[in-house]
């Protein structure tokens, strides 16, 4: 089978941008919620612990995903090779073309093994 590169170069920069793009509305969430008054509904709290919660703990991690793949794709597309444990390294080479059009977002972040790193869900310590 032969890999359109084109359409992997264009799939990789739409994984870049949807990696913003997820920041920008999570972020959007997170900073709307806090402006919310919980009156005598308890769900308000809650809702506003949980999208600051993502802000905070979870959308870093997926957005290390999105754009894994992404650089996967994109070095697929120029190599046309298996991407490896080099993947990282090779994105390098071909990251102006997909990195100098993005937005405010900071780069993604995956949080480490460590136990301080780990999201407390109902008891119960969890990698995210």
């Amino acid at each position: 089978m032969i890999v359109d590169s084109e359409r992997l170069t264009n799939a990789s920069k739409a994984l870049f941008t949807t990696s913003d793009l997820l920041y920008d509305a999570v972020k959007k969430v997170a900073d709307e919620s806090e402006a919310l008054e919980p009156g005598d509904f308890t769900g308000i709290a809650e809702l506003v612990e949980a999208a600051r919660r993502w802000m905070d703990d979870l959308v870093a991690a997926h957005r290390c995903d999105i754009e894994d793949f992404a650089m996967f794709l994109a070095v697929h597309a120029e190599t046309m090779v298996e991407a490896d444990d080099y993947t990282a390294s090779q994105f390098e080479q071909y990251a102006s073309e997909f990195t100098e059009a993005r937005g405010d977002a900071p780069a993604p972040v995956r949080p480490g093994p460590a136990s301080e790193d780990r999201l407390v869900v109902d008891g119960e310590s969890v990698a995210v």
